[in-house]
């Protein structure tokens, strides 16, 4: 991972998707790109990382459960600090990220003053893939060595100190994905499936902003909107979201042929558009890979494998990637198991599905799903 920063410092105005890390009160830039998600690395140092038994099948009673799991665990008490639930690491087993609520606001406020405020908060360790049984995974950069071990949690430390917690855990075998580990270590060079860290956190095992520090709902642009309207016109008359109780649908809806016949105007200056709009609007969608050419198949599949689910989703928000070809929605279910329920939906259609924040509130649960394209 060897995190290297590619400016000295990062300006309010000169953020957008990338990838960060905290550095102290400021930001420093790893990886940039034009699109894509915002993801700031936390040092690892100042998460503690857990593995965490909790047999109960329902979500919401794990988020509820996690904290008496780890409170003889921690030195701290258990109202001082933020504990984050992360991905299933073994049956019934799953991550947990534990930060103190002091540095969790000042995280999230430091997100706000850089114009972050959407983006994933994920310990930096996390970047490294999980080793297999009896061995460690290391980044040493900088005089800083980042370990993941077998049971996926992970650990930072200064590399002076690494041989001894090397000893100590009974000198696992290591695999080197940094600088050379001390002489006392015989590593074994490694490389990453994905050299991109963008794409080796695409699904983090770990999302601290949960909870109280939840990002806020993401606004979708006036452009996304509108290509998500002409799109989701193309899937509604061809009957692949018929029934799915969704904003955009109802949205589309109440468009009449000559607005809609505007919109795609709009998007496509000069197009020669037919009397089937809907149509019109799928053969302008660009087929180079750089727009939103795949975005009307895709959300076609997605209202397929929700319209079982009928009146109880809601649709709050779409927003699409091209490059990247991933969609983003926003959904809302009765309860978190409703939010399951449209997870293995997804799932269940050979959709690629990664779950995102969630939260529950009023008597409905909301939460975001990132969709992945095929190629």
């Amino acid at each position: 991972m060897s995190l290297r920063p590619n400016d000295a410092s990062l300006a309010p105005e000169n953020t957008g998707a990338g990838i960060w890390t905290i550095d102290g009160d400021s930001l420093v830039n790893l990886e940039r790109f034009d699109v894509g998600p915002a993801i700031v690395l936390l040092p690892a140092e100042e998460v503690l990382l857990l593995s965490v038994s909790l047999p109960i099948a329902n979500q919401r009673r794990r988020l509820e459960t996690l904290p008496f799991a780890i409170e003889d665990r921690i030195a701290q008490p258990i109202g001082d600090v933020h504990a984050a639930l992360g991905a299933e690491l073994a049956a019934q087993t799953y991550l947990a990220g534990i930060v103190s609520h002091e540095r969790m606001r000042a995280c999230v406020a430091l997100l706000a003053e850089f114009g972050l405020e959407q983006a994933a908060l994920i310990p930096d360790v996390l970047g490294l893939p999980v080793p297999p049984p009896g061995a460690w995974s290391l980044d040493i950069a900088a005089g800083r060595a980042l370990v993941r071990v077998e049971d996926g949690t992970g650990f930072a430390l200064p590399v002076e100190n690494l041989a001894t917690a090397w000893a100590a855990a009974g000198r696992p075998r290591a695999l080197s994905y940094g600088e050379a580990s001390p002489s006392e270590i015989p590593a074994e060079p490694a490389s990453y499936e994905e050299d991109a860290l963008a794409a080796r956190l695409t699904r983090p095992a770990l999302d601290l902003r949960q909870g109280l520090y939840a990002a806020p709902r993401r606004a979708v642009s006036p452009l996304w909107q509108r290509i998500a309207m002409v799109a989701a016109a193309g899937a509604l008359a061809h009957a692949a979201i018929a029934g799915v109780d969704t904003i955009a649908v109802q949205h589309i809806a109440s468009v009449k042929a000559g607005e809609m016949r505007g919109i795609v105007q709009q998007i496509a200056p000069g197009a020669v558009i037919g009397d089937d709009v809907a149509a019109s609007a799928a053969e302008i969608l660009p087929a180079n890979g750089a727009g939103p050419s795949s975005f009307l198949p895709l959300f076609g599949r997605v209202g397929a494998a929700l319209k079982p689910l009928g009146s109880a989703v809601r649709m709050h928000a779409i927003s699409y990637d091209g490059s990247a070809n991933t969609m983003s929605i926003e959904v809302e279910a009765a309860t978190i198991e409703g939010l399951q329920q449209i997870g293995s939906a997804l799932t269940a259609a050979g959709i690629q599905a990664q779950a995102g924040a969630a939260s529950q509130s009023d008597g409905k649960a909301v939460g975001a799903f990132l969709i992945r394209g095929t190629a």
